[in-house]
């Protein structure tokens, strides 16, 4: 049997090398192509929105008879198991799933009381009023945008505070 020729050799080597590159690059081509399959059997697509822009300038806010003013640091009337400062910057960078509206109408049936969050602005005259619902599970808040979100935090979170004696 003849030696195979020179020219025989380089196509052998060519074929080699586009099949190694090949197989080098197909973990990354079928994480793609399994990301893009998992992408349209998801039948709920949940962006994440904040509730509040983050160049927001807030004056006090006005939670369920607890009001928390802005200052250095921020102030409350009621005593809280965390800081002030710490309560406005969990409600300032809260964020959640955006709900879209055939989610809401599904959830509408079973909404609770409503409540109501008020929001002074330092550069606005008129407060805001941010509608929300309290689920077992999570929480269903109305941002400046009408648009709602989903929040999945403990009540504490959102609400700290302190028994009385």
């Amino acid at each position: 049997m003849p030696a195979p020729s020179r020219r025989t050799f380089n196509n052998f080597l060519i074929l080699g090398v586009l099949v190694f590159i090949a197989l080098i690059n197909l973990p990354a081509y079928l994480r793609s192509y399994l990301s893009e399959l998992d992408e349209k059997k998801s039948p709920i697509v949940s962006d994440v929105i904040s509730l509040f822009p983050k160049e927001t300038k807030v004056d006090r806010f006005i939670l369920n008879h607890l009001v928390l003013k802005e200052g250095t640091p921020w102030q409350t009337n009621q005593a809280l198991s965390v800081s002030a400062s710490e309560l406005a910057a969990r409600w300032l960078h809260l964020s959640g799933s955006q709900v879209d509206d055939t989610m809401y109408k599904k959830l509408e049936a079973q909404l609770p009381e409503a409540s109501i969050v008020e929001v002074h602005f330092k550069d606005k005259a008129e407060a805001l009023r941010l509608v929300y619902y309290q689920f077992p599970s999570f929480w269903l808040i109305q941002n400046q945008n009408k648009q709602w979100l989903a929040v999945s935090v403990e009540a504490e979170y959102l609400f700290p505070f302190q028994e009385k004696d």
